[in-house]
């Protein structure tokens, strides 16, 4: 039943997704798919399991299918419905981020979510009602579970922090916190290339070069250092190119001392004598966190480096994919700083509307930040850590947050609905 309602929802959002990327002239990027593909399996695998469970429940209390299908829909839909927005209202904050594959990104994945709930909040219920008893198979419906006195270790934790709640906060927090230390060690880059599968053709490539001259000559970067007449001033640029040379972690330097040559052919020095271009060949994959850290010690040093070889009043300017890396990773970072408020703004506003309350919602976005943090100090720790990647992709951080940020939300709002709606019966505490 669950794949049936993710397959509907998928060919229905799939279709969406790309006719709304079309209608509004944005260009839905591939890597869009796959996630929306996991993403849909999340959350309507969720929901999917609120409803079978509490419909399980009324089949066993000797409910007419259709009866419990409909008191099961009644019950469970409009939390159902707030999970499932909130979610999107995360997901759809990405379009405001200035990565364009990001903004492309949000409103798609938001879209197949609210895809996901409609298809779930209405074919769900429908199959429940007509499939009935047999959903359970090869249990029948009238073998009732015998109560028995609950000593699991789940029930003892459960009681154990419904019984000291402060104990159990401090020490899910500092659990919480020992995780997300692992973002000390954290590295980004863009492993375009180390991505690959290693039987293809550019990776095989890629190493073949790395291992005959140095990674970084698969992509070098470029120094363009820009002045009135400099070519003309040799020996202050062989004395650049000797110091940019024998700067740690770069493998080798072409420059205007490369070719002792006067004419000037447009290769290393500009036909107007009023720039000349450096290029250099990094020790490190030129797409990895250690060629972005060498780029950036350089790029903030360039003004000594020139002023020490007398050519102070130039202009220096870095190119290549290296520094389109490191401009994409500075602009993920802002994208952070942006989008993150958003996303807790957006989830507060749905969970202060389901819950009609104004503390509650705060409190709640607090505690599903907490959890990206953790998540994201663990992959630090399992894939640079145990599994020894150097780096992790640039929006990982990024979008993984996001996604966490509403998912933690999902689940706390279901588990708050149930609270606030049992809280009506008996005491909350």
């Amino acid at each position: 039943v669950t794949l049936m309602t993710v397959a509907v929802a998928y060919l229905v959002s799939v279709r969406l997704v790309a006719a709304a990327g079309k209608g509004v002239g944005i260009s839905v990027p591939p890597e869009v798919e796959p996630i929306m593909v996991a993403l849909l399996f999340g959350v309507v695998t969720d929901y999917g399991l609120f409803y079978m469970s509490r419909f399980r429940t009324r089949l066993r209390a000797a409910e007419a299918p259709r009866d419990a299908a409909r008191e099961t829909a009644a019950e469970l839909t409009p939390l159902i419905v707030a999970c499932g927005v909130a979610v999107a209202a995360g997901s759809a904050a990405l379009a405001i981020a200035d990565l364009g594959f990001l903004r492309a990104f949000g409103p798609g994945m938001a879209l197949a979510v609210l895809v996901g709930l409609t298809v779930t909040i209405t074919f769900l219920p429908a199959v429940l009602a007509t499939v009935g008893g047999a959903l359970l198979w090869p249990t029948r419906v009238s073998e009732r579970p015998q109560r028995a006195v609950r000593t699991g270790w789940l029930d003892r934790l459960i009681v154990t922090a419904v019984h000291a709640p402060r104990r159990t906060t401090l020490v899910c927090m500092l659990l919480l916190a020992a995780m997300a230390g692992g973002l000390v060690w954290l590295e980004v880059g863009n492993p375009l290339i180390r991505g690959l599968p290693r039987d293809s053709e550019p990776r095989r490539a890629y190493e073949q070069l790395a291992a005959g001259f140095a990674p970084g000559v698969a992509a070098p970067t470029t120094l363009v250092v820009a002045g009135p007449d400099i070519a003309a001033d040799r020996e202050a640029l062989g004395a650049l190119q000797q110091v940019l040379g024998g700067q740690p972690g770069v493998a080798g330097l072409i420059g205007p001392a490369t070719s002792p040559a006067r004419q000037r052919f447009g290769i290393v020095v500009s036909p107007s004598g009023d720039a000349v271009r450096y290029v250099m060949v990094s020790e490190h994959d030129p797409l990895s966190a250690d060629a972005v850290r060498l780029l950036r010690n350089l790029d903030a040093r360039i003004g000594d480096l020139l002023e020490a070889v007398e050519l102070q009043g130039s202009r220096a300017l870095f190119a290549g994919d290296t520094a389109i890396t490191s401009e994409l990773i500075d602009t993920a970072g802002g994208d952070l700083l942006r989008v993150g408020p958003l996303v807790f703004v957006a989830v507060a506003i749905v969970l202060a509307i389901f819950l009609r309350a104004l503390f509650a919602p705060v409190y709640l976005v607090l505690l599903a930040a907490l959890a990206p943090l953790a998540a994201l100090g663990l992959a630090v720790g399992f894939f640079q850590g145990l599994l020894g990647y150097p780096e992790l992709t640039y929006f990982v951080p990024l979008a993984a947050g996001v996604l966490l940020v509403a998912l933690g939300s999902d689940y706390n709002i279901f588990l708050v609905g149930r609270i606030w709606s049992e809280a009506g019966k008996r005491p909350a505490s």
